[in-house]
């Protein structure tokens, strides 16, 4: 009976596909914290039929961010009607040296941004920039409602700052 329950599962990872429906924008974090000092309103995110996610429009750096920029970033999955810390998390103190570094999970991205510093006014333009295609590398117990916080430590004047941005998916079979 054991061996039926674990080929059934292993059958269902194999022939599912997972892919991640992103909500439009990003939020405001609920954990107190100050949105990021950018305005997203002229970015929008957009999926393609083929899972694959594309990021377009322009970024306003609103305040400036300093050289280094301690990144921290964890996922929360609902369950059971909670909010329950997810299985991703991940702290980089200085987040500027790692951009251009295409082992890390965020380089599809930032290797077509400029290098930080960050400076109030500036534009980041990303032009039809593909994010990547997600799904393939999503399991499917990740199926679900996630919350992908980022919070971003910088220093303004002499005092360090931290501000943070909430993304909201959901995880979804096909």
């Amino acid at each position: 009976m054991k061996f039926f329950l674990a080929l059934t599962i292993c059958i269902h990872v194999v022939v599912s596909k997972v892919s991640i429906d992103p909500h439009e924008e990003f939020v405001k974090c609920d954990n107190g914290m100050p949105m990021f000092s950018m305005d997203f309103s002229g970015m929008e995110i957009i999926r393609e039929e083929d899972g694959t996610i594309i990021a377009d429009g322009k970024v306003k750096v609103l305040k400036d961010f300093n050289v280094p920029m301690k990144i921290y970033y964890y996922t929360k999955k609902l369950e059971r009607g909670a909010w329950n810390r997810g299985l991703l998390s991940r702290l980089v103190p200085d987040f500027c040296a790692t951009m251009n570094n295409p082992v890390e999970p965020w380089y599809n991205v930032t290797r077509h941004l400029p290098p930080c510093p960050f400076k109030a006014g500036q534009e980041i333009v990303l032009d039809k920039m593909m994010v990547g295609k997600v799904w393939e590398t999503i399991p499917p117990n990740f199926i679900g409602e996630w919350r992908f916080y980022t919070e971003m430590t910088t220093t303004r004047g002499a005092l360090p700052e931290t501000e943070c941005k909430l993304m909201e998916v959901s995880v979804v079979e096909h």
